[in-house]
């Protein structure tokens, strides 16, 4: 039986399961939807007025058809952001963090005295790239990414005008079931050797809400004016 994921600001969803359950729905997969705290405190035990009941219903699928569950998944984030998980396994990690409110991005520190398993150094050793070599560089952290979300690592814009260094990958994509470290591959664009010193910021987390998709084979495909135009179809 599928449900909806319900999460209210300052309720734990355990005090929803009623409410979860009148909002089951056979035509819908892991929809993730918010509801107002205000409607939470009028009916704790999940027992809302049918009518009202039945127009929230429309209104969901309404928005689940034409977003999709990945895009409809991000609205279960509340005013305080969606809850990652972060383990530092160096103690002298920096956590990502945002530089302003209106970021969209975390950013991700250089931790330069993290060589594998269980070692540390206690003097953090400078990274030097060359031009046009990459380089591995940890951070020291291991995230636990919510299931229908993924961390995209991307440039920083700063580094990559100034020193000409980028993720090589970019947008780099982090699985929500992997658990490993986070690691950087930077690759130096510039004329010169980059200098890549522990504590710095070298790219940015962005976390994503993703659909997953469901293949069906078919004997031929919808045609379009476009058909199979591909590289320069379109002109200069």
């Amino acid at each position: 039986m599928n449900t909806y994921t319900i999460m209210v600001p300052g309720l734990e969803p355990q005090s929803l399961e009623t409410v979860a359950r009148a909002l089951t729905d056979d035509g819908l997969t892991a929809l993730h939807a918010t509801v107002h705290a205000e409607w939470a405190r009028r009916y704790p035990d999940g027992d809302w007025p049918q009518a009202e009941l039945a127009e929230r219903r429309r209104e969901l699928r309404a928005m689940y058809r034409s977003t999709g569950p990945g895009t409809f998944a991000g609205m279960a984030a509340d005013a305080r952001g969606v809850p990652v998980q972060v383990l530092k396994i160096s103690p002298n990690a920096t956590l990502p963090s945002y530089q302003t409110d209106g970021a969209a991005g975390m950013d991700l520190h250089a931790c330069l005295d993290y060589h594998g398993e269980d070692r540390s150094r206690e003097n953090p050793v400078d990274i030097i790239i060359s031009a046009g070599s990459r380089r591995h560089i940890h951070t020291g952290i291991r995230l636990s990414i919510p299931p229908g979300y993924e961390g995209q690592i991307r440039s920083r814009s700063g580094l990559s005008t100034q020193q000409g260094l980028a993720v090589i990958n970019s947008p780099g994509t982090v699985d929500s079931d992997y658990r490993g470290e986070i690691i950087v591959c930077l690759i130096n664009h510039g004329c010169s050797e980059a200098r890549v010193v522990h504590g710095v910021r070298i790219a940015q987390l962005v976390l994503a809400p993703v659909s997953r998709v469901r293949l069906v084979e078919v004997d031929a495909l919808d045609g379009t004016e476009r058909g199979s135009g591909g590289f320069g179809s379109t002109g200069q």
